[in-house]
């Protein structure tokens, strides 16, 4: 009777795990429609499905798109450039990668048009604009992804795009280490036991959102930091678990770990930006950063919310700060900088909406983002520009 009694209780158990499981999964797979895009991969982390047609679902509404055999989104690039051809690759985040938008709005499309354009009325080479972009993604991400993949597409410029959580991204990522002023991969050692839990997560995550989404974000949770560190999915420790990349880098008096942990990620951030600008040149190319505004750094309606969530003032913040250090690293390493900021500010003071609901841009933010680059590009030429007239000309 007691054997009985024991058997059904945890037959209940079991199919109230299940229902839980189950009502777990459909939860993220309705609301993070990551899942069905991306899959695992040992060298970026993850990357866009190859070879994939699916519909990208939102805030910001559902867009079509298609990948090709290498992961590009609504691109099917070939690695010989065409003959008379300047080639721009651009590297990034979800800007880049463009699900929130139609592939003719995107700013990729209206940036090559606008080249295209140009080069007609000065009887110049065709300009291709090319694109590999990934949800989520830092720098150590598009680092590794422009030295493995990017550069043997022959581009004559490589745009690396930054956005403001890309700095968190930095601080916990597995990809790589600091020795001697130098980046080196990460070597993750482990326990049988260990390494068992980390294939197991990883190969979940081809099947299960949930699982996908636990890979790619317990990192950021402190309680489960650790374990993911020990795991092999995060080399951060310390003061960099407990330091909230959205908003601590905007604030002016910040504890001594806390501050530590910030300065720690901008030197491994300058750090694989002067690394890239070295491996691009050598490449024979030139390295060009583009700084992306976020919302809360250009309107004053998302800064008020954003001091409000954060439980900030405004004589604790600057909302330049990441702005600035970007500007400072970009002049230390001699590298072109393209920062919209300015234009942008001016636009939202007009009362253009230049962001949609959620983070990304609205038609008419893509088309001001693709202008911007356009001025800092247009005139580029591999055999006479030096950077410091890019520099200028993006500045016009």
């Amino acid at each position: 009777m007691k054997t009985n009694q024991l058997v059904k209780k945890m037959l209940l158990l079991a199919i109230t795990l299940l229902a839980c499981a189950i009502v777990i999964e459909v939860f993220f797979r309705f609301y993070w429609p990551y899942k069905s895009i991306y899959v695992s991969d040992d060298e970026l982390n993850y990357k866009p499905k190859p070879n994939f047609v699916g519909v990208y679902k939102s805030p910001e509404g559902q867009h079509e798109f298609w990948t090709n055999q290498e992961g590009f989104v609504n691109q099917n690039p070939k690695k010989e450039k065409p003959p008379g051809t300047k080639r721009i690759f651009i590297v990034g985040d979800s800007f880049v990668e463009g699900l929130y938008t139609e592939k003719e709005n995107h700013f990729t499309a209206l940036l090559q048009n606008r080249l295209n354009s140009y080069a007609s009325q000065q009887s110049s080479a065709r300009h291709e604009v090319i694109s590999y972009g990934t949800s989520s993604w830092g720098t150590d991400n598009e680092y590794k992804y422009l030295i493995t993949q990017a550069l043997s597409y022959n581009p004559d410029v490589v745009v690396l795009t930054y956005y403001q959580n890309d700095l968190g991204n930095v601080a916990v990522s597995r990809l790589f280490r600091v020795e001697n002023e130098s980046i080196l991969p990460t070597d993750v050692g482990g326990t049988m036991l260990g390494n068992g839990a980390k294939k197991l997560i990883i190969k979940c995550s081809f099947y299960s959102a949930f699982c996908s989404y636990f890979q790619l974000h317990a990192t950021q949770f402190k309680l489960l930091n650790p374990i993911m560190a020990r795991l092999g999915f995060s080399v951060a420790t310390g003061a960099a678990t407990a330091t909230d990349f959205k908003k601590h880098p905007y604030v002016t008096d910040l504890a001594p770990d806390e501050k530590q942990a910030v300065e720690d990620a901008w030197n491994k951030t300058e750090l694989l930006i002067r690394t890239m600008k070295a491996e691009t040149e050598q490449r024979g190319a030139k390295l060009a950063l583009a700084y992306i505004p976020a919302r809360w750094e250009v309107g004053e309606k998302e800064y008020e919310d954003f001091l409000q969530a954060a439980n900030l003032s405004t004589n604790r913040t600057n909302m330049q700060a990441i702005r600035e250090r970007i500007t400072d690293i970009s002049a230390r390493n001699g590298i072109m900088l393209i920062d919209p900021t300015d234009e942008f500010l001016k636009r939202e003071a007009e009362g253009k909406t230049l962001y949609q609901s959620f983070v990304h841009f609205t038609k008419e933010g893509d088309k001001l983002f693709a202008e911007e680059l356009y001025k800092g590009l247009a005139n580029y030429s591999t055999q006479t520009a030096a950077v410091e007239d890019l520099r200028i000309k993006a500045k016009i």
